[in-house]
């Protein structure tokens, strides 16, 4: 194997592993709003005194 086609597969190694990152960073965001959209109607549902607790 020459230099030139290890560089390409080495570039295509990390433009996979990059994307890789940005699709699992995506999915654990979307896991984190739907979180964060669960504790909202927790709070709104419990009351704001709760909220001021957990802020702390």
């Amino acid at each position: 194997m020459d230099i030139n086609t290890g560089k390409i597969i080495n570039m295509l190694c990390m433009i996979v592993h990059a994307w890789g990152k940005v699709g699992v960073s995506f999915g654990f965001g979307l896991v984190d709003v739907y979180r964060n959209a669960e504790v909202h109607v927790f709070i709104v549902s419990t009351g704001l005194d709760r909220f001021s607790m957990m802020s702390r």
